[in-house]
This record gives structure tokens, sequence and C-alpha cells, in this order.
């Protein structure tokens, strides 16, 4: 049972190894044969470790370190420690990994076990990849190579030296050398799988060094030579695994195959080879492979006029998406996001086509069907974004609150602005009418380089340069809807803002005459089908004011935030926790006593690309994003939840959308029905002002997103505060009723 199921992990059929190993493993428990356990524990952990069952093979390493124990061997112990340094990497224990491999690699080579010190360095070089150290990687690689050459192991020779060009691939003559090794390492490889992957990955790492050579504009017989390099590694390693009957590595070769001709631009020899790589795999439970081929078959579909196919295509590469948020990805917790070049181009491919195909259909209700599929497909855009950002479930808790927008929206506009490659979309659902689609002959990097300016502008109180990008921005994202916008009779516009769209706050934007906020009520969300959207029960609201006004941390004083914070309980009443007052510990025994319906927390806050570098500041130091949204998130499991979570004095990292991303998360986060926080900090007697102005408003009965317009434009007619450096950076965030 355990040869077969060795046989069945040597062919890369896991599930099948799996599942023979497993059942060796219980008739092997009640036998007194260290030596089987410990080989079959060992394939076990392999095969466990391949289908993402990390937890499980750490289980079948410990009992195998336990076999290597009684058997006294010293070799085997080594080589198992490893495996769980492995195995802590996999997990994402960066810490943990690299000082276990470090370990291990040292004993490893003080026993003389050149094998097991190679592959310990071999992994420190993923972990420094995952941590984006190429440089560092690519050392430990060739170091782990020279190792493996020296006992003797081809297959972790080749292997390594494959890492090294991969990793070295900014270094063009260091990256063709270790190409080079590797394929000589290769050819002295006699298992005939270990040959098949191993010739994938270097096929893999030369097909990544044609495409920098594209993008650096080189000869095109250097890149024609690299893509025919990489052609026939992969046609090896196709051949010997289809002999094998290893369908994971014959499809993703013949994909790679497909990608190397799509990339020289033949479409149709790209599009048989992406066929057959979807057909191969077919039977595979493997999406987060298949889910590629889809998507480059949408695209080659799309490029030899299919569009109809390519948004088949396209929609099963997104449900395979969909079923890869419960398998983590090996060390996923450590890698930087590769949503926006893995995933997010999946999403736009599949709504750009959308909405080509709804612009150019002459029947107004297949039309309609098109754009509510790609208004569809912009909110799994978009809570697939956020996901990924916080990287837990509690989008999909929030999605199972939502009650949908049906009659909800009585006087609210919302515009999805949607750019891309070639074009600005905006998509516009107004009350009581169909969906409505209007397109600017504007690509994405047009609209990206005004964004920036504009962000950089707003924030200089000092100079009015600012109005030029936002007259642009308004020229092209407002102005195309105005006539029907004020047809409607609207008199709020609620954005669900795509990419760099997220970092400007929209009620800046100007026709000319004047702000958009001077017009509308101006509120933003994450998703629609991501918020909750229900009016304040201003009867029974109680709230919970916290912040810090005195220097703490390092971080300087501010001195506004007593007056703040006290104005804010004289309109609201409730809870105050300040200064001292406000620790970690007294905010979450605050918030597990009371149903709070308002949280008002003024404080220094950071917004960054990476959650884990985002916080708060409370007097007893750093409040983190998981920390934070698990305390105010107990609201998201009760019955009434948060109706508004303020966040004064917060600020975000400029023009990066990734950090923007917090905080227009922080409602989904949460559990709260809306967020008000800030894009940068502002001055404090004007934060104050406005912030007493909205809960004045939101108290007498307006909106939140008509409070926050009122408050914006009582301090726009104070001539301090006109420039919108003080009063646009507020966003509203969530539900504006």
């Amino acid at each position: 049972m355990s040869s077969q199921g060795e046989a069945a992990l040597a062919r890369g059929d896991y599930e099948a190894g799996l599942g023979l190993l497993r059942h060796a493993n219980r008739l092997a428990a009640a036998e007194a044969d260290p030596e089987r356990r410990y080989a079959i524990l060992v394939g076990l952990a392999r095969a466990e470790r391949a289908v993402g069952e990390y937890l499980a093979a750490e289980n079948a390493l410990a009992q195998a370190l336990v076999q290597a124990e009684l058997l006294g061997d010293p070799s085997r112990q080594a080589a198992v420690e490893v495996a769980l340094a492995g195995l802590q990497l996999a997990r994402g224990d960066a810490q943990g990994a690299e000082a276990a491999l470090r370990r291990g690699a040292e004993r490893a080579r003080s026993l003389g076990l050149l094998d097991i010190q190679a592959a310990a360095l071999n992994d420190l070089g993923n972990l420094k990849m995952l941590q984006l150290e190429a440089g560092a990687a690519a050392e430990l690689y060739g170091a782990a190579g020279t190792v493996a050459a020296e006992a003797g192991d081809s297959g972790l020779t080749a292997l390594a030296w494959a890492n090294a060009a991969r990793a070295g691939s900014d270094d063009r003559s260091r990256a063709l050398a270790a190409v080079e090794l590797s394929q000589a390492a290769l050819a002295g490889i006699s298992d005939l799988h270990l040959r098949a992957t191993v010739g994938l990955n270097l096929g893999l790492g030369v097909q990544e060094l044609a495409s920098r050579a594209s993008l650096e504009e080189e000869s095109a017989r250097n890149v024609n030579a690299l893509r025919a390099q990489s052609s026939a590694l992969l046609e090896t390693a196709y051949a010997l695994a289809e002999a094998q009957g290893d369908f994971r590595i014959a499809a993703h070769a013949l994909g790679a195959l497909g990608g190397l001709e799509e990339d020289a631009g033949r479409f149709p020899e790209a599009l048989a080879l992406t066929q057959r790589a979807v057909l191969t795999g077919a039977g595979l439970d493997a999406p987060e492979l298949l889910y590629r081929w889809e998507a480059q078959l949408g695209r080659l579909r799309a490029a030899t006029g299919d569009p109809r196919g390519a948004i088949a295509a396209y929609q099963r590469a997104a449900v395979m998406l969909e079923s890869l948020r419960d398998r983590p990805g090996w060390g996923a917790d450590l890698a930087d996001s590769s949503f926006e070049s893995s995933v997010a181009p999946v999403y736009r491919g599949l709504i750009d086509l959308l909405l080509v195909e709804a612009a150019e259909s002459t029947d107004p209700v297949q039309a309609q069907a098109f754009l509510v599929r790609g208004r569809a497909a912009m909110e799994k855009f978009k809570a697939a974004e956020l996901r990924d950002f916080f990287r837990d479930d509690c989008v999909d808790a929030q999605r199972a609150r939502t009650q949908g927008l049906g009659g909800i929206s009585r006087d609210a506009a919302i515009v999805y602005p949607i750019l891309l490659p070639t074009r600005t979309a905006l998509l516009l659902s107004l009350p009581g009418a169909p969906l409505a689609l209007f397109s600017v002959p504007i690509p994405r990097e047009a609209v990206e380089k005004e964004v920036r300016a504009l962000r950089d502008q707003l924030e200089r109180p000092a100079t009015r340069r600012y109005l030029t990008h936002a007259r642009q921005l308004y020229d092209w994202l407002i102005r195309p809807l105005k006539e029907s916008l004020e047809a409607s009779g609207v008199s709020t516009l609620v954005f669900v803002p795509d990419g760099p769209l997220l970092t400007i706050p929209m009620a800046s934007l100007h026709d000319g005459n004047r702000f958009l906020v001077e017009e509308y009520g101006v509120a933003i969300t994450p998703g629609f089908d991501l918020i909750d959207p229900a009016a304040v029960d201003r009867e029974s609201v109680n709230a919970l004011m916290a912040g810090i006004s005195k220097a703490v941390d390092g971080s300087p004083p501010l001195p506004n935030v007593a007056e703040e914070l006290h104005a804010v309980q004289s309109i609201l009443g409730g809870e105050l926790l300040l200064d001292n007052a406000f620790l970690r510990g007294a905010l979450r025994d605050s918030l597990e006593a009371k149903n709070f319906g308002i949280v008002h927390i003024a404080s220094h806050a950071q917004f960054s690309a990476r959650p884990e570098d985002t916080y708060l500041l409370a007097w007893d130091g750093r409040l983190g994003l998981d920390e934070l949204s698990e305390d105010i998130g107990l609201f998201r499991y009760r019955e009434e939840p948060l109706e508004l979570l303020t966040l004064s004095a917060c600020e975000t990292a400029r023009g990066d959308e990734r950090a923007s991303l917090g905080l227009s998360g922080m409602a989904v986060k949460a559990g709260a029905r809306s967020v008000l926080g800030s894009l940068w900090s502002v001055n404090d007697p004007a934060a104050t002002a406005l912030i007493e102005a909205f809960y004045t408003r939101l108290m007498a009965g307006d909106s939140r997103a008509q409070a926050l317009r009122a408050a914006q434009l009582g301090l726009m007619a104070d001539f301090r505060y006109r420039h919108p450096a003080y009063w646009a950076p507020f966003l509203l965030i969530g539900s504006w009723l």
C-alpha cells in the first residue's frame, strides 16, 4: 500500500497518493517497525504538504521524528527537522522558519549531510524571495546548488540553480549562468518525474527572463533565443510528464507554452496549446493552476474575435478563484499580495468584455443583461480585493448581512467608475431606472496620472494648482453623467471607486465653478454587496468616545482632541475614554459591556499598504488593525450592528491605493454600517469644527452623506478653511443614509 502511495506521489497524483499513504499509516501504526513507519510518515507529510494540509503534514513529520529517534539515525532526524522548518515557512512563520532552517543547515553541515544542508539553503532562498530580497535569495540558491552538486544530488542541484535564475533575473549574466548550471545538472537526473518537475521550473524561469527582456526592449534575437530555450525545456517536461501520466506538470507545461506563443503574437497557436492545457488539467483538483489557463484562454479568444467564448473562459477562471478562498497558498502570509498581477486581470478582463457586449448590443433587454452581469462581476472583484487585503473572512461575514439595494436608494445615484486599459467606463444606477453605461476614451494610465497629481496638490493649502486636475477629472468622471443626474433629481452620489480613485476625495472634483460637494452629498463604498444600508436610529443611539491629546509613543500631542471629544459628547452623550483612560483593554471592556451605535476615536492613526503596518494609537501602545477590528467587530455578530465608526486624525499613505483599501474597508472589517475617516491628517481646529457640525446635523435628522456635506460647506464658508486641504479629506464610507 505504501509503495503504491509513493508511486502515486512520484507521478504527481497527490490525491491518490495521500489516500493510499493515510491507509498505509493506519496499518503500520500497529506494527513495531520504525523503519517502515518513518518511510510512510515522510511520504505522507510530502503528500499532505502538496495539497496544502500543512498542519497534517507537521503532525506526520513530528511522528516521523519520533521514529528517527527510535532508529538512532541523526541524518534522518536532521532531514525531518529541516522539513518541519520548511512547513513553518509554508504556514507563513518567517521568524521561526528562518531560525530553524539556519539551525538545520548548520547541523547538517556539521554532520556532513550535504543534501540536507542544500535543502535548507534552498528553503532559505524561498523565504528571501517571499520577503522580496531577490539578491539574498539568489545567493542562497546559488549556495544550495553548489552544496547539492558536491553531494551528488543532481535533482536538487538543477532545482536550486533554476531558482537562482529566477531570483537573479535583474542581473542578466548571472541569471544566464545559473540557467546553464541548472541545465547541466538536469542532464544527470535519472528519475523521469523529477526531471520533468525541474525542467518545468527551469523552463518557467527562462520564460520569465524572456518576458523581462521584452520589457527592456532588448534585441529581438536575444528575446527569441530565450523563448526558444524555454520552449524546448517546456516541451521536454511535457513529454516526460505525459509519458508518466502526470497531468499536473503536463497541463502546466502546455499552458506555459501557450503563454510563449501569446507573447510572440502567434494567437492561433497559443489558443490551441492553451485549450490543450485546460483539457489536460480538467480532471485535476488544481484551481490554483487552471484559473491561469482559463484566463489566458479568455485573452486569446478575445484576441481572435470570439468575445462570447472569452467571457465564458473568464467566468470559469473567476469561479476557480472563488474556490481558492479556503486554500491558503504556500507561504501566503509572508508574500506581498499578487492580487494586482494575478487576480485583478481576470475580473478586469471579464468586466471589459461584458461592457463592450452591452455597448454593442442592439437589443435593449440583452444590453441591460450584460450591464447587470458587469455590475455583478465588479462587486465580486471588489469583494475579492478586500478579502485579499485583510486576508480573512470579514468580507463574507458582512456580505451575509446585506439586504440588497432594492428600493433603498431613492435619492442617491450609484456610480461605478471602471478604469480599463483603453477607456474609462462609467456605470450609473439611478432610482427606478435601468443601469446606464457611459464611455470616455481615456485610458487607465491617464486617469492614474491625474489622480496622483490631484492628491499631491490637494494637501498643499498654499496653492490652487489642484484646480487643473480637479477639473480634468470632473470632465472625465462626472460631466458625462450630468444630464442624467440632473433629470433624476438625486441629492447624493455614492461612488464605488476603482483602484487609484480610492486615494482621492471625489467631493473635491470641480466643474470650473464649484466643487462636486457643493452640488451633491458624496459617499463611497468598497462595494454595494458589502454594506448594510440603513438610517441611524437617533432615538436610541449610544456613543463611545476615545482619544489621545498628549504626546505618547513618540507621537506629538493633539491638543484639540480633548475639545473635539467633549464637543462630541455634548451632542451625543455617552462614555468618554481620554488620554490615560484610553487603554486597549479599557476599549475592549467598554465595547463588550454595551451595544454602542457610534464609536468615535480621535488619535494618531496610520493606514498602510500592509494591514500589519496599520494601527491606531492608544495610551498603552499601538492598536493594530486586527486587534481594533476584533474589538469593534464584536458588533458584526450582534442583532444591531455599529452604525458609525469615526476615525479622526487618521491618514493614509499618499497615493497608495493598497493603503486606501484599509480605510475604505474598515466598515467591512469592523462590521460597521459606515465609517467616517480622513485621507490625511487635518489642521486640528478645522477638524474639530467639521466633526462637531457633522454630528449636530446628523442628530438633527440629516442623512450621513448630507450631514457631512453640510459640515464641509460650513468649513468652506470660513475663509481660513476654503482650501480643500482642510475639508476634502473626510470620507464617508459605507451607508450614506
